[in-house]
């Protein structure tokens, strides 16, 4: 336990987020536009998944709630529904979760996690995909108005961007 904690700091210790890829200013910019229209409560159909909406205590997990909203445009050239943009939130035992996903073109382009934990320790992790690959990542943890950055980790605990997308095509 110690050797992995040593090597976990030292990995940690020194690490700098590495240069943007050209495409993320762009899928910025989209994630801006995309909140600017979720201002307006006409310019998106909603549809909103409530899981344990009557917040019954889970076996082995306790205290448990999660909302997913969905946030998509009908079509008409298209002939179908476009989802944009998914907002996670769920709130659990030990800690609190928030994820959203930009969606482009019928693929995930950025997904944003958050979570505090039962310490007040913010973790946020910011992933850019390109063409189904992530091409960017940053990890960051925030407690005492300290921020460190971190190695992201190979995956966060949020819902997969695609099976949300299966899930939206089934609706």
């Amino acid at each position: 336990m110690t050797m992995y904690l040593l090597i976990t700091f030292c990995l940690t210790a020194g690490y700098t987020v590495p240069p943007e890829p050209s495409e993320v200013p762009g899928i910025r910019e989209l994630y801006s536009e995309v909140k600017d229209r979720m201002e307006d409560e006409y310019s998106f159909y909603r549809t909103v998944i409530d899981i344990n909406s009557t917040d019954l205590p889970y076996p082995a997990v306790g205290d448990y709630r999660e909302e997913i909203t969905l946030y998509w445009t009908l079509d008409e050239e298209y002939g179908g529904k476009i989802l944009h943009f998914i907002i996670i939130s769920c709130e659990r035992a030990a800690w609190t979760e928030y994820g959203e996903i930009l969606y482009h073109n019928g693929e995930a382009v950025f997904t944003y996690y958050s979570r505090v934990n039962y310490d007040e320790i913010l973790e946020e992790s910011r992933r850019w995909f390109c063409g189904g690959e992530e091409i960017h990542a940053t990890c960051r943890t925030i407690s005492d108005d300290v921020i460190e950055y971190h190695f992201p980790p190979e995956s966060d605990y949020m819902r997969d961007p695609e099976t949300l997308m299966e899930i939206f095509r089934m609706l």
